[in-house]
């Protein structure tokens, strides 16, 4: 479904959601510093190469994609929610058994731009 021509932006986008998941279960000392960071890296990965990609595709899969591109900001945004109420280690540390790793883990399968 997805352009060959696209899917690197794609899976940069898919590994750097996986380095933010390893970081919120890494080392206390070091963790909220690293998880903004790459929580920085993902959001501007998806706003400056994934959301202005051209889908020069037939309508209903360029409809798709823009659909996933939807849904993939509305979970960065409950993401970046999650991380803004949690300021404690101790929290991200909890929450990424909880609601952030289910939505680091959606956003990863939107990662292959393909059905979840």
């Amino acid at each position: 479904m997805l352009p060959k021509i696209h899917r690197p932006i794609y899976l940069s986008f898919q590994r750097t959601l996986q380095r933010l998941q390893t970081q919120m279960v890494g080392d206390r000392s070091t963790l909220k510093p690293l998880v903004q960071v790459t929580f920085q890296e993902v959001q501007t990965l998806f706003q400056e190469q994934m959301l202005p990609l051209n889908f020069e595709m037939d309508t209903a899969n360029a409809a798709k994609l823009r659909s996933f591109q939807v849904e993939i900001n509305k979970q960065i945004h409950l993401l970046a929610t999650d991380l803004l109420f949690c300021r404690q280690h101790v929290c991200l540390l909890h929450s990424s058994n909880g609601s952030s790793k289910s939505v680091i883990e959606s956003l990863c399968c939107y990662g292959t731009a393909s059905p979840c």
